[in-house]
């Protein structure tokens, strides 16, 4: 055993020598009497039986040239120790002491919408600022964004060393997330210090966020420990899902008698989003203590085969028990092994190697997601209010897909329908007995987790609830010829058998109207299959049907109803209508004419037949077709009273009469006057 000391004096004689022993109390000498070391200032002594694990102190005396002696003065003591470091392996750790460690305020995600709710258990700091997000939380429903600080105080052991790991997220307060965002830097504040931790810089899909996991140790030192999370810069930072624990069940790993440990389960690696979106980090800790002597420093390495260095040097990282390597670039797929020399107050070492780790950096392939139970199909609409959904396409071949999540939400970056849940069939899911409303459109978010972690998502393109029939307001419908003749008909009085023309208004429906449909009847009349049948005419107010086999003199009604999306159909607008396809006969018989005094009566009774009603155009004038007398004039009877300066008895008059039906067609004869005389 060796020793040094200082400070001694003597102004009276001088210090004639010194004098040390070794004892196992302090100011003992039970090992080793005291014995003259002369003046030297430090002494040592082999060949002692010493006892591992036992405590052994030095004590100085001064004595004087008058062999007046000092008090004696003790070392803090040394304990012997001759065996290396041991790694212990947690086989049980405890609950999370933190209350509403995920932000979720103890209620169900369609209930907790106020932010009191949200933060409960948690104190914000003075001029902080904070908000709950529902858009990709990591755990639950909410993640909590937040300015300043956010701190808990959790119950400890003094003494009792503690794990405290949680999510974070690089996120700005936007709504779409569409943009990209560095790394954020924040601190977390707990017995062992204040830490920096720093988020990967992100791309941001719509409606998504990446999270980071961070973890660190600190052995309590009062009753009450206080968690302090401080957010930096201009961004603010996201976290969820905090915990804090302790090892209920720690047991030291059997070693053997070497100083090596292969296939160590006291190295942890990080595998399931410790790993963030970086190539470069990977996360690792250990626990390897010396229960006598203590630790004095960690080195770790990493590399390609158990016990390698390729991808890094053993290198210190003084006490702390885990490491970050963020400054090496790992390949996707590489074996990589952790080796860590834990050296202890004594000297004494021992190397701990880890398992065998693959690095997994790629993310499950991005799959679709379709609206509706029918696998492959994808719907927009829907006349329920079960929401279902199947997706195919997620996929990882390295780690293979391990779960699937979805969530329901009123926009693409929400889940506030239906929390995230798990799916016991990776590829479809439905939810029955939701509250959801006419009109209302739905979108179902998946979130696929391969084997290391990593997860992608995908949004469907949404499905609009439709539960109400379109409505008529004012509904109407009106039938016209397909070709309108020279004439006008009358309203619903066609000229054609084989072709018409259909226009409605008056149908409405919130959400949309996919088209509309037509039929006809009549009364005692054969229709073909196509004419008597619901048949799609598009979804414009107007249609031309053609290839019809209506019959002359018919009548005939016309159907036409609202269609929408969900296959859910209007109430019916009709109207009659009838078929005169020949203009009116003419019988063969005189226009006659009589004066009455300066007038003339023209009359055409029996001149023409049809099976409709008929009006009339007359035109009177003194050379053929003219109109100098009576221009194009319209009346419904047989006979007119014509008064004219014009008139004479002795003069040529020409008669133009046209018979016109209701549908339009029309017969004209011409006809010679002479001084109108019969």
């Amino acid at each position: 055993m060796s020793a040094s000391w200082h400070g001694f004096s003597d102004t009276g004689s001088y210090i004639h020598h010194y004098e040390w022993a070794i004892g196992q109390t302090r100011r003992g000498s039970d090992v080793m009497p005291f014995r003259d070391a002369g003046l030297s200032l430090s002494a040592t002594l082999r060949g002692l039986n010493l006892t591992d694990g036992a405590t052994y102190y030095v004590t100085v005396i001064a004595v004087d040239a008058v062999s007046i002696r000092s008090d004696g003065v003790s070392s803090n003591g040394v304990t012997v120790d001759t065996s290396p470091p041991f790694a212990f392996v947690c086989h049980q750790r405890s609950r999370n002491l933190v209350n509403n460690p995920s932000f979720e305020g103890y209620k169900a995600c369609s209930s907790a919408s106020s932010l009191s709710a949200v933060a409960s258990g948690w104190t914000v700091g003075s001029g902080s600022w904070m908000r709950a997000v529902a858009s990709s939380p990591y755990d639950g429903c909410y993640s909590l964004y937040f300015f300043g600080s956010l701190s808990q105080k959790v119950t400890t052991t003094p003494g009792t060393e503690y794990r405290l790991y949680f999510y974070a997220s690089a996120y700005n307060d936007t709504s779409t997330l569409s943009s990209s965002i560095s790394g954020t830097s924040a601190t977390i504040s707990i017995p062992s210090g204040t830490h920096t931790f720093t988020t990967q810089p992100t791309h941001h899909q719509a409606g998504s966020k990446q999270w980071d996991e961070f973890y660190f140790l600190f052995t309590a030192i009062h009753s009450e420990t206080n968690i302090i999370f401080s957010s930096s810069g201009r961004s603010g930072i996201a976290i969820d899902r905090v915990s804090v624990d302790y090892c209920l069940d720690r047991r030291q790993e059997n070693a053997g008698d070497g100083a090596l440990v292969f296939d160590s389960d006291a190295i942890s690696i990080g595998t399931r989003n410790y790993i963030g979106s970086s190539p470069r980090r990977i996360f690792t800790s250990w626990d390897i203590e010396d229960a006598e002597s203590g630790i004095s420093e960690y080195w770790f390495a990493l590399g390609t085969v158990r016990g390698g260095e390729q991808l890094q040097r053993y290198t210190s990282v003084g006490r702390a028990r885990s490491a970050v390597t963020a400054s090496l670039r790992f390949q996707h797929g590489w074996s990589v092994y952790v080796s860590v020399l834990a050296l202890n107050d004594a000297d004494r070492k021992r190397v701990v190697h880890s398992r065998r780790f693959q690095v997994d950096f790629s993310y499950p392939q991005e799959g679709v997601v379709n609206d509706g139970s029918v696998d492959g199909l994808d719907i927009d609409y829907q006349s329920s209010t079960i929401v279902s959904a199947n997706w195919r396409g997620f996929f990882d071949p390295e780690s293979r897909i391990e779960e699937c999540r979805w969530a329901i939400g009123s926009s693409p970056s929400l889940d506030d329908i239906q929390e995230y849940r798990m799916v016991p069939d990776v590829f479809n899911a439905s939810r029955i007995g939701l509250s959801l409303s006419h009109g209302q459109r739905v979108y179902v978010r998946v979130i696929c987790t391969n084997g290391a972690g990593l997860s992608s998502h995908a949004v469907s393109d949404g499905v609009t609830v439709v539960l109400a029939t379109p409505s008529i307001t004012a509904g109407s419908l009106a039938v016209s010829s397909a070709a309108p003749g020279e004439y006008d008909a009358d309203r619903n009085v066609l000229a054609q058998t084989d072709s018409l023309h259909l226009s409605w208004k008056g149908f409405v429906d919130s959400t949309a109207l996919l088209g509309y449909e037509v039929k006809f009847t009549g009364a005692g009349i054969l229709l073909n299959a196509s004419e008597a049948q619901w048949t799609d005419v598009g979804h414009v107010g107007t249609a031309l049907v053609t290839g019809l086999t209506l019959q002359d003199e018919g009548l005939y009604t016309a159907h036409v109803r609202a269609v929408s999306p969900a296959g859910l159909v209007s109430p019916t607008v009709s109207t009659a209508f009838s078929i005169v396809s020949t203009p009116p006969a003419d019988t063969g018989a005189k226009i006659n004419s009589s004066w009455t005094g300066a007038s003339v009566r023209l009359y055409w009774k029996g001149k023409f037949l049809s099976s409709s009603a008929i009006k009339y155009e007359l035109s009177v004038g003194r050379i053929a077709a003219g109109t100098d007398v009576l221009k194009f004039t319209e009346t419904v009877d047989t006979e007119y009273l014509i008064t004219s300066s014009l008139l004479d008895r002795s003069t040529n008059f020409h008669i133009l009469l046209t018979a016109i039906s209701a549908s339009g067609l029309h017969s004209t004869v011409i006809q010679e006057f002479l001084g109108f005389s019969k």
